[in-house]
């Protein structure tokens, strides 16, 4: 690392619920044509795809809701669909139609929602490089956190070493905590 480098991590706000429906179609649809699918077969998947995103009602309060914007974070098809709608915003910004300042990106990792990233140049031009990829259409915002000595990514500790070489170490959030159920308590078998 060297001196003008910053350590940063990125956190999609809200992901699940902002996903609007048709930029998230839009994604899935992309990815199947560029993974050859049959025609139908692709059709059939949007189809199911579509009653599930315009069929998700939930209970909250005795009263029954349609959810119009987003999907469930229950859904099993939802970290899939998270991760192609962000990949698709990815290959935008960093192929399609670069953003100013792309190049100061020398690392970009995601994880779902979570973006690790090493920047090359200012504080100010990062701050901006993040207002940028916040000026979007698709209801994507990201939080940022900096730093040019350390910074947690998930459950890892990163921070600059000797001679600025990158050492990791496992990271705890302050929250975490071990528990454990007690034999004799009245959880189901299978929450043990």
């Amino acid at each position: 690392m060297e001196e003008d480098m910053w350590l940063v991590s990125l956190d999609v706000e809200s992901l699940y619920t902002s996903i609007q429906h048709k930029d998230g179609m839009r994604a899935v649809r992309m990815f199947l044509t560029m993974s050859n699918y049959d025609v139908g077969l692709s059709n059939f998947l949007m189809s199911l795809l579509g009653f599930a995103l315009e069929h998700n009602y939930f209970l909250f309060k005795n009263t029954v809701y349609l959810q119009k914007q987003g999907t469930a974070m229950g859904a099993a098809f939802a970290p899939s669909y998270a991760n192609l709608f962000l990949g698709a915003w990815e290959r935008q910004i960093f192929f399609t139609n670069p953003i100013a300042d792309i190049e100061k990106v020398l690392f970009w990792a995601r994880f779902i929602d979570d973006v690790l990233m090493i920047w090359q140049g200012t504080e100010e031009e990062l701050l901006s490089f993040v207002s940028l990829l916040n000026t979007n259409e698709i209801n994507v915002r990201l939080t940022c956190k900096r730093s040019q000595t350390q910074i947690e990514f998930l459950d890892i500790l990163i921070r600059k070493g000797e001679s600025n070489v990158l050492e990791t170490d496992v990271y705890r959030k302050e929250t975490a905590v071990n528990s454990l159920l007690h034999a004799s308590s009245s959880h189901p078998l299978n929450q043990w």
